[in-house]
């Protein structure tokens, strides 16, 4: 029963070839492929010039590479010991590759309309007019790819959504029940294992990411999408796109890496767009994004990326991290990732020793193992972080912002203010009080985040004052009307900040800020008004206080010393002391609006030098100004 079971299928699957169309040519063929032909149980070698035909599956043996044309005008690289079937090829919409392991490089004619689809155990990837290059690793069942030119989008899939890869190896056939197994694994229908308009339909949803050149993503982390793309190493990259027969080279190392990042990110002008994710790396579990840090490198044996270590270089030119050589290279002639010495990388195991190492060696292996972690073990969920602000120019930075290094932000506002000075009249004994007509103030700030925990900058405060003086503070024909006159207020300042955690920073300011006060002396009362201009060194902490998603609230406490100055027969010196909340709004990455409530006491401690026009009298008083500022603003931010 068992023989005429299996002589049925048989006759079915012959019977069957008959009706398929060769759909393809291998063109190049290096060392050793095989191929299963439909409705076949043996597999047979393949040469150069013959044809595959539709439900073919190909394997490539150790060290061997197949080039294969399309006729429908796509080109094919399939890297040693891997293995693909093809599912369906439609002259009018393209092809349908299922990618059970190893490494595929595919070139598409830009110039034509039609896609190719290529799924894997974990993934769905949809390409038009695109180079790429797509690696799955069955042993932990990961999908990784790398654009080269054009997009790539991907999605994630579940197992069950996908041709299913078999435990056994057709190409070598072991037993005729195993090969009724396999024979019924592959032939099953999925919901997206041929079916053109399902896989434009998942490849379009929200849970897919577009792949843009330069840059890596994949299906490793337990996230319902793939990982968010980020930029590899320059240096490997270029090596990568310029190996399109996908051969394995000998391993020598390029030894300059640096060097070449920065020769590389100019030769492919691969540039930091507003949709990357911080080149430190992101994490949002609520919206299911991850990435990891950039700049590090792809093993594309085992698809795993290994991540720059945490004290890497940052390159402001390239604005990546370049990996040290401790953790491994690039082969100069392949580009494939050579591993540190005395280390291999196993796809389960993680970075393991092939022979005795040293102590330093040991913690270059754990430090790796750690990095790589989160991409390859995916039985975690990566802890979430704690909500903190996304955009705010001097703020924190955390996991989950849109607030990129070596970005340039500017904030700008308009902060309609007020002041009430408080004045110790020493003539009348008495605390008098004058005010200021709210004239508005603006704010301008440019900040240049450079390293991921300090950023520098100025800012500009500027704005005038119309003073309404007290009649009491006035006495003869000179006070019949208040002071119409305008004075300028203002603050300029360098600042550097240094960001602590995830919610505080604090900044260090050096500059100036100008002062309007009242002047006179012992022969006539305080009603006349000047400015004096004082150095000021500024310290600054920010703290968020909430957080959810897009908004956020700050609080911000400064502490200022004002040195002594002396101006128009005045020397003045003192303390400020102020309080600002701010409540922000991210419209998207690059622009945000803001309100802002601030409170500043200053504290003027001023004496009168005044010397008489014929110098028999000379004035030395020490008045006090007690000036409170207080305003309502508004303003915007962006991101450069």
């Amino acid at each position: 029963m068992k023989s005429l079971v299996i002589f049925g299928v048989m006759v079915f699957y012959s019977i069957s070839t008959f009706a398929k169309q060769d759909v393809a040519k291998v063109t190049f063929l290096k060392g050793i492929a095989t191929e299963l032909k439909p409705g076949q149980n043996k597999a047979t070698r393949v040469v150069q010039n013959q044809t595959l035909q539709e439900d073919s599956s190909v394997l490539t043996h150790e060290k061997s590479v197949l080039k294969i044309n399309f006729f429908d005008g796509s080109q094919t690289t399939l890297g040693p010991n891997s293995k693909f079937i093809i599912k369906k090829s439609d002259p009018a919409q393209g092809s349908i590759l299922g990618l059970l392991k190893g490494t595929i490089r595919t070139q598409l004619n830009k110039s034509d309309n039609k896609k190719l689809f290529i799924q894997t155990r974990t993934a769905a990837l949809g390409v038009r007019g695109t180079d790429f290059q797509a690696i799955y690793n069955p042993e932990i069942r990961i999908t990784s790819l790398v654009t080269y030119s054009g997009k790539v989008a991907m999605a994630k899939v579940k197992p069950t959504n996908v041709v299913q890869t078999t435990q056994i190896n057709p190409h070598t056939l072991e037993d005729e029940s195993a090969y009724l197994d396999w024979v019924s694994h592959v032939t099953a229908k999925s919901k997206i294992s041929d079916d053109f308009a399902e896989f434009n339909q998942l490849l379009d949803s929200k849970e897919a990411v577009e792949i843009n050149p330069g840059r890596f993503s994949t299906t490793a982390t337990n996230l319902s999408k793939p990982s968010m793309p980020v930029r590899i190493s320059p240096a490997q990259f270029k090596v990568m796109k310029e190996n399109t027969s996908l051969h394995d080279g000998n391993q020598k190392k390029i030894e300059n890496l640096e060097k070449e990042t920065q020769l590389a990110q100019k030769t492919e002008n691969i540039k930091v767009e507003k949709f990357d994710p911080p080149a430190e790396g992101y994490t949002n579990i609520a919206k299911n994004e991850f990435a990891p840090k950039a700049g590090g490198f792809l093993d594309v044996t085992s698809g795993i990326y290994i991540p720059p270590e945490a004290d890497a270089k940052f390159d402001s030119k390239s604005k990546l991290f370049i990996p040290s050589q401790e953790i491994g290279g690039v082969a100069k002639e392949t580009g494939a990732y050579v591993a540190p010495e005395g280390l291999k990388l196993d796809a389960k195991k993680g970075f393991v020793a092939i022979a005795k190492i040293d102590e330093q060696t040991a913690k270059v292996k754990e430090e790796l193992n750690k990095n790589i972690d989160q991409s390859t073990k995916t039985t975690k969920k990566p802890a979430p972080e704690a909500p903190t602000v996304s955009f705010w120019l001097n703020g924190p930075l955390n996991p989950d912002n849109k607030y990129k290094i070596g970005h340039h932000h500017i904030q700008f506002g308009i902060i309609p203010g007020n002041n009430a000075y408080r004045y110790a009249n020493p003539y009348t004994s008495k605390s008098e009080t004058y005010y200021t007509e709210p004239k508005g103030d603006f704010r301008l700030e440019y900040t240049w985040r450079f390293h991921k925990n300090i950023a520098a900058g100025i800012s500009i405060n500027e704005g005038d004052r119309k003073f309404k003086l007290l009649k009491q503070m006035c006495i003869g024909p000179d006070c019949t009307n208040d002071d119409d006159s305008k004075y300028h207020w203002g603050r300029r300042f360098l600042f550097a900040s240094v960001f602590l955690n995830p919610k505080t920073y604090v900044r260090l300011g050096l500059g100036e800020t100008e002062t309007p006060y009242a002047t006179g002396n012992s022969f006539g009362p305080y009603y006349n008004f000047t400015n004096i201009m004082n150095p000021m060194l500024s310290s600054t902490i920010n703290y968020v206080i909430f957080a959810k998603e897009k908004f956020k609230i700050m609080s911000e406490i400064n502490l200022s010393y004002l040195f002594e100055k002396s101006e128009h027969s005045h020397t003045a010196k003192g303390y400020e002391l102020g309080y600002q909340a701010e409540a922000l709004y991210e419209l998207n990455t690059w622009f945000g609006v803001y309100s802002t409530i601030e409170y500043s006491y200053r504290n003027l401690k001023v004496t009168n030098d005044y010397t008489s026009f014929d110098s028999l009298y000379v004035e030395h008083t020490q008045h006090k100004f007690h000036i409170h500022n207080y305003g309502l603003g508004v303003g915007v931010l962006f991101s450069i």
